[in-house]
C-alpha cells in the first residue's frame, strides 16, 4: 500500500479587528501622524499666547486712558493702541472736551473717526446719538436727520433709540410741521413699550407744550423798555443821613490828618516856651560898723 502524505486541513482566514486596522493605519501613516499632532499644538499654543498679549495690550490701554485728563492724553492712547476699546474711550472723552473747549466742529469730527475707525465697539450707539444730536446743535439740520435716521436703523431695539426717535419729531416741529410733529410723538409709546422708562418726562413736556398752543418757532420778544431820562439836582431826593450807633459821650481825640503843606499857606510855627526863671541868689551880708 503506497504511503499516503496526509494533507493538511486549510486554515481559517483571519478577519481584521478595529484595533489592529488602527495599528496597521498608524504603522503606516506615524510620521504624519505626529506631524498633525505638532502642528495642533503649536496652533492652540499661538491662540493661547496671542489672547494673553491683547489681554495684557487691553489693559494696559485702560490704564493709560484712566490716567487721561486732557486732548494730548487721549492723542497718546489712540496713537499708541489703535483699535483697542480703551482707544474708543479716549476718542470719545476727546470729543466731549473739545465740545466744552468750543471747538465744535473738532469734536464732531471726533465723532466721525470713531464711527468710521470702530465698528465693533460697544459704545457706538451712544457715539452715534452723540454725533446726531451735536450736528442739530449746530443748526446742521440735513446731517442730523441723516444721522438719526442711519442710528434707527443700525441700532432700532437699542435703549436709546427713542431718543434719536424724539429729536426727530424736534426736527418736525421746527420746521412748522406741528401735525406731522405730534403724530410722531403719540406713536413712541407704542413703537418703544419697554424702552421709554428714560424719556417719557422728555415725551410729555413735548406733548404738553404742543398742547397749550405755544409759538412753534422763536419769535423775537419785544423791545427792551427805553431808560429813564436823568432827573434833574433839584428834583434828586436827599441824601438820608443815617445817625451814629455810638452813645454819647465825650468827644474822641481823632488823630491829625497828614495833609500836604499848601503852596499859599505858611507851615504854622508852634512858638517854643520860655525859659524858667533862675532861683533868686541871697546877696553876701554887709559886716557891721564897730561901734565907738
Amino acid at each position: 500500500m503506497p504511503d499516503t502524505k496526509s494533507i493538511p486541513a486549510s486554515a481559517p482566514p483571519v478577519v481584521p479587528t478595529a484595533e489592529n486596522r488602527l495599528e496597521d493605519f498608524l504603522d503606516n501613516h506615524f510620521r504624519k501622524t505626529v506631524v498633525a499632532i505638532l502642528l495642533l499644538l503649536l496652533v492652540i499654543a499661538g491662540f493661547l499666547a496671542s489672547r494673553h498679549f491683547a489681554a495684557r495690550r487691553e489693559l494696559e490701554a485702560a490704564q493709560m486712558f484712566s490716567a487721561a485728563t486732557g486732548v494730548e492724553d487721549c492723542d497718546l492712547v489712540v496713537q499708541k493702541y489703535p483699535g483697542s476699546v480703551a482707544a474708543g474711550n479716549a476718542l470719545l472723552q476727546k470729543a466731549e472736551l473739545l465740545w466744552q473747549q468750543g471747538k465744535k466742529a473738532s469734536s464732531i469730527a471726533t465723532l466721525e473717526e470713531f464711527l468710521k475707525t470702530l465698528p465693533s465697539h460697544q459704545l457706538r450707539s451712544s457715539a452715534a446719538l452723540a454725533l446726531g444730536t451735536k450736528q442739530a446743535a449746530l443748526g446742521e439740520k440735513d446731517a442730523a436727520r441723516a444721522t438719526f435716521e442711519s442710528f434707527l436703523k443700525d441700532h432700532p431695539k437699542s435703549e436709546l433709540a427713542p431718543a434719536a426717535d424724539i429729536q426727530l419729531g424736534d426736527m418736525l416741529w421746527q420746521e412748522g410741521k406741528a401735525a406731522e410733529a405730534k403724530k410722531h410723538f403719540d406713536s413712541l409709546l407704542q413703537k418703544y413699550p419697554g424702552n421709554m422708562a428714560m424719556f417719557n418726562q422728555a415725551l410729555e413736556e413735548r406733548q404738553q407744550l404742543m398742547g397749550s398752543g405755544l409759538p412753534q418757532k422763536e419769535v423775537a420778544g419785544p423791545p427792551p423798555p427805553p431808560k429813564p431820562a436823568p432827573v434833574p439836582p433839584a428834583l434828586q431826593p436827599p441824601q438820608i443821613t443815617v445817625p451814629s450807633l455810638l452813645p454819647p459821650g465825650p468827644a474822641l481825640a481823632q488823630p491829625p490828618s497828614a495833609a500836604p503843606p499848601s503852596a499859599t499857606t505858611a507851615p504854622v510855627q508852634v512858638p517854643a516856651p520860655d525859659p524858667a526863671p533862675a532861683p533868686a541868689t541871697p546877696a553876701p551880708g554887709v559886716p557891721a560898723k564897730p561901734k565907738p
